[in-house]
């Protein structure tokens, strides 16, 4: 098999020439100095992973993305930020569908490590993710009975709850929870399709629950509405719970309807598609890090769970040893 093909953007030829040392042995490196010649190579060239600087004069690293997902679809996306971009961050996230965040300074051994998963997905998935952008349509929602999505609204704001429910009440189901109990009891009894969550419920992170999903059930499909505007949150729940869409509070009833309609045609394309499920992997090893285990066995007993052999009870469970392990980690 050929050489994949990495794409660096940075208008810093010093930033270019340190990733195109690091990466060219391994990859065939190609290198923009402006967001606008990254575009231009997109067309003339496959690319498996892009990487981009956010900060740059004429387009910006969300541009970049942006444009990149309709050029290249199949190219997997990220971005090179800091943690004082919360705007770029979000604008990532919600307009360039953004893979991973890379925070500068970077780590050397990190950054081969991101850039090489992101290889092995995007060569993957590189056909079916071409394929399902082409079968995708915007027209609106007219799913049939069998067809109807179930949506969960993890959040105590009746504002975003009752928005929600009268944007897709008619075509789908939604279910309030207020608490994470709640969440939990939904998720082991009805099929849930997309996620609309605040990240605190009451006094509660349910922070924990959105990532674990996305490791056992990566059809589901999140979207966060949040009062809580912290760029690092939003760094952590794309890089380890590859969030579809993240949405500060508060928000306008058309924002939100066009964001749920969005999320919900997400879902039936990884659900229609399961090959595409890969490209929403998420950092484990970074999540389970912060609480001070190796592995996601340790979490769930040893056994190898996956969204069709997920038994009742099991996220009651997992969510129990996951404060077990914060106590003790707190401790």
């Amino acid at each position: 098999m050929d050489k994949a093909t990495l794409l660096f953007v940075d208008d810093e030829l010093h930033i270019l020439n340190a990733l195109n040392w690091l990466f060219r042995k391994q990859y065939k490196v190609l290198l923009a100095n402006s967001g606008e010649e990254a575009i231009e190579l997109l067309k003339q060239h496959p690319v498996d992973v892009l990487v981009s600087d956010q900060r740059m004069p004429g387009m910006t690293g969300i541009d970049v993305l942006r444009e990149a997902r309709k050029v290249r679809p199949e190219t997997l996306r990220i971005l090179l930020t800091g943690y004082s971009d919360f705007k770029a961050i979000v604008g990532s996230v919600n307009e360039g569908e953004v893979f991973r965040f890379i925070q500068k300074p970077w780590d050397n051994a990190k950054i081969r490590e991101i850039v090489a998963e992101a290889v092995e997905v995007a060569r993957s998935t590189a056909d079916a993710a071409r394929k399902a952008e082409e079968a995708a349509t915007h027209a609106p929602d007219t799913a049939t009975e069998a067809e109807r999505i179930g949506v969960m609204v993890l959040d105590e704001d009746d504002s975003i709850t009752e928005s929600i429910t009268a944007t897709i009440k008619s075509r789908h189901p939604v279910v309030v929870a207020n608490s994470l109990e709640k969440a939990i009891e939904v998720l082991e009894s009805q099929k849930i399709g997309v996620l609309i969550s605040e990240t605190q419920v009451g006094q509660t992170d349910v922070t924990a629950l959105v990532k674990l999903l996305k490791q056992f059930h990566p059809e589901i499909v999140t979207v966060v509405v949040t009062g809580h505007n912290d760029a690092e949150l939003v760094i952590n729940l794309i890089n380890e719970g590859q969030i579809y869409r993240f949405l500060p509070k508060p928000v306008k009833p058309g924002i939100c309807k066009i964001n749920v309609e969005a999320a919900l045609r997400k879902h039936r394309q990884l659900a229609e598609n399961p090959d595409l499920r890969i490209r929403h992997i998420v950092d484990k090893d970074a999540f389970l890090k912060k609480l001070g285990i190796t592995h996601v066995a340790e979490l769930t007993g040893g056994a190898e769970t996956s969204a069709e052999t997920a038994p009742k009870g099991f996220f009651s469970n997992l969510m129990a040893r996951l404060r077990g392990l914060r106590t003790q980690t707190a401790n």
